[in-house]
């Protein structure tokens, strides 16, 4: 579903500029760093009630989706501005 979500940006001719390239190219560390900052977040946390796991489950994946999102859409539009146009097609 992002996958398409960033295709339809990319026609559009969303560009994410250097910020999306950036996160193209350490999206997995930023992935990673996302999920131990929230994991971090609920250990240092005297006995979180389950509203607050769920609050910071939800904001990972949050993260995380823009993340990808924002990646993909840089990926996208790099591609789209290298492609040769074939006039024959």
């Amino acid at each position: 579903m992002m996958e398409r979500a960033a295709g339809g940006a990319a026609e559009r001719g969303w560009d994410t500029g250097g910020f999306g390239r950036f996160l193209a190219r350490h999206r997995t560390l930023l992935a990673v760093a996302v999920l131990i900052i929230g994991f971090l977040a609920l250990v240092f946390s005297s006995g979180p009630p389950l509203w607050a796991i769920i609050l910071v489950a939800v904001l990972v994946i949050i993260v995380d989706a823009l993340i990808f999102f924002f990646a993909r859409l840089s990926q996208l539009a790099e591609k789209a501005r290298t492609e040769v146009i074939d006039p024959s097609a």
